[in-house]
This record gives C-alpha cells, sequence and structure tokens, in this order.
C-alpha cells in the first residue's frame, strides 16, 4: 500500500459490530422466535479506526435501513434492549454520535451519525460481523481483515471490548472521606461551576481557563487544568455561552452526597449508585466509563498502571438529567 494509500485508510472508519451469543439458540416451533437480549453496547477510538461492538445473549440478524445519507442505520432482531435507549458516551473519528433504542417490539436499532456520507460494507470474519466504512478501495479485504482488526493497531490503540457481567457486590456504603467535599451535585453542577451558568461566571469563580478549544460542532472546551498533574475542572460551552456538560478531573477534594468521589473504587460506586444504564470501556485510553443518565452523572475509572487514581474514580461529570431514563 503506497503512503498516499495509507494516510487515506487513516481517515476511515471502521466499525466492528461482534453480536456473541451467550446462550445457545433454543429450537423454534411455529410461534415467533424468542427475541435475544442485546446486554452491551460499546464503542472505542483506535489510532486507525473506531469500534461499535454489540452483545447479545443471542444470535440474531441485522440488516441496515437508509434514513439519512449521513447516517449508518442497522437493525437487529429478534432482540430487545437490556438497558435504557439513548446516545452512548462517545464522539470520535469521523462519527459524530451513536443512538440506541428499542425501535420496535423485537427490533432493536443502532444510529451511527457521521460527519460526511461514506461507503460501508460487511464482511464476515468468525464469529464477527465487521461493519467497514470509508474510502472505496481503502478497506481491508476479507482475507486480511482479521488480523487487521484490530491487533495491527499501534500500541495506543485498542479496541473496544464488551465487559463481562459485573461480579455481584456486597453492599456497603463507602468510607467517608476525613476531610469536607466540594460537592458534585449530579445533573447540576461541579463545585462552583453549575450547568446553565454562563462561561464568564465560571471564569469569574475559577480564574482564566488553561486551555480554550473550538470544537467541530461549533461548542467550546474550556480546561482548567494541564499537565503534569491534570487535576482541575472542565467544561462543554454552547455557542451562548451557556455551560451544557461539566467535569472535574483528578482532584480527590470533589465528591458526591451518596459518598463517592475522585479516589473511590468501582465497587464503591456501585454500592452507592447501583448499576449504571451504561458501561463504556475506551482500551485505546484505558478508560472504563459509568454512566447514570437519570441522575444526570457519569464517572471514570482510571484503567492505565501509569497514571494516578488506577484502578479508581479519576472523574466525575454531571449533565442534563433524562427523565425516565435508567439510572
Amino acid at each position: 500500500m503506497s503512503a498516499s494509500s495509507r494516510d487515506r485508510y487513516r481517515l476511515a472508519v471502521v466499525l466492528i459490530v461482534v453480536v456473541c451469543a451467550i446462550a445457545t439458540a433454543g429450537s423454534t416451533g411455529a410461534g415467533a422466535a424468542t427475541p435475544a437480549v442485546v446486554t452491551r453496547i460499546t464503542a472505542a477510538e483506535t489510532a486507525t479506526n473506531v469500534q461499535l461492538s454489540v452483545v447479545a445473549s443471542a444470535p440474531v440478524t441485522y440488516r441496515f435501513v437508509n434514513v439519512q445519507p449521513n447516517w449508518i442505520v442497522f437493525q437487529l432482531s429478534p432482540a430487545e434492549l437490556q438497558g435504557r435507549a439513548g446516545t452512548l458516551p462517545f464522539a470520535g473519528g469521523a462519527v459524530t454520535r451513536i443512538r440506541v433504542g428499542q425501535f420496535q417490539p423485537q427490533v432493536v436499532r443502532i444510529v451511527v451519525e457521521l460527519k460526511r456520507p461514506m461507503p460501508f460494507r460487511v464482511v464476515p470474519a468468525h464469529d464477527e460481523l465487521v461493519l467497514l466504512v470509508g474510502a472505496a478501495g481503502d478497506a481491508p479485504s476479507a482475507s486480511t481483515v482479521g488480523r487487521m482488526l484490530p491487533d495491527s493497531a499501534p500500541a495506543h490503540g485498542g479496541r473496544g471490548v464488551a465487559l463481562p457481567s459485573a461480579a455481584p457486590v456486597t453492599p456497603s456504603r463507602p468510607q467517608p472521606v476525613a476531610r469536607p467535599l466540594r460537592a458534585v451535585v449530579p445533573g447540576q453542577a461541579v463545585g462552583p461551576v453549575r450547568l446553565g451558568m454562563r462561561v464568564q461566571d465560571a471564569v469569574a469563580a475559577l480564574g482564566p481557563a488553561k486551555t480554550t478549544q473550538p470544537l467541530p460542532d461549533g461548542n467550546m472546551l474550556y480546561e482548567w487544568f494541564g499537565p503534569p498533574s491534570n487535576r482541575g475542572v472542565g467544561a462543554r460551552v454552547s455557542p451562548s455561552g451557556t455551560i451544557y456538560r461539566v467535569w472535574v478531573l483528578n482532584d480527590s477534594e470533589y465528591g458526591i452526597a451518596e459518598g463517592v468521589h475522585v479516589g473511590s473504587t468501582e465497587a464503591e460506586v456501585r454500592a452507592a449508585l447501583g448499576a449504571p444504564a451504561q458501561e463504556l470501556v475506551d482500551t485505546a485510553r484505558a478508560i472504563k466509563t459509568m454512566t447514570y443518565p437519570s441522575l444526570g452523572l457519569w464517572v471514570s475509572i482510571q484503567m492505565d498502571r501509569r497514571y494516578s487514581f488506577y484502578d479508581q474514580v479519576f472523574e466525575i461529570g454531571v449533565t442534563k438529567p433524562e427523565p425516565g431514563a435508567g439510572r
């Protein structure tokens, strides 16, 4: 492959749809097939692709639906969504958003929204279905897809892996932190920074941001932290200057009333908040994100041994709650 071809391929997006048959399919009779349960949907970005993995309790069939030119819409059936419908907390590469929902009683629909229309095709690879999205001719062939995805990705890349079922956690309240915490209020605020606040007011409370960055969607990123500690608050701000998402990184002085704070373990999070509605493992960055949309809350676990708070909560973030969504 020429250098120019390699450059074009790096721009391609590759989504891997892995439908794992956890339970063997039973024999079918004259009645309707028993729907499989979609138990996990995860996404991750590597240096060369974006990967979406779907785990179900039994084999399912899929088909694509034409809705909009820059959307890839595919439906799984017969299938039922175990978690809540909603948006995965992921965007990367040419992917701007991934939405999941129970489209019909036995049809789960997944919508992958792209920045621009792109060709795609499906290549079977052993027990996987591989959805290739990118420039025609740049995608790997069927004979090479098994080894090119994802094992040839650079060391800083990774794959979106389906999480195993969580081991039972003995309910217990986390140990309180010795010092008073700066309050994180789910669905409302992180310390002095509140959702709906003007960014000028956040700057007045925290001082000038260390970095600001325009985002492709027209919003702005403000970060009151930087290397080497990367300790502090970050926020996303709408074009009108209103904060709509805020989080804190690597600062154990922040926590919520339920007892979860930066430095808590995953077991402590589950004991205090219960099972999340969604879990996302980004192995490219070695981060697990647990999302509680009805609370307007997410927490992230550091999975990289090189960093502080390894195997603990290092990020807590708040966004607008979604009433009626799973916890």
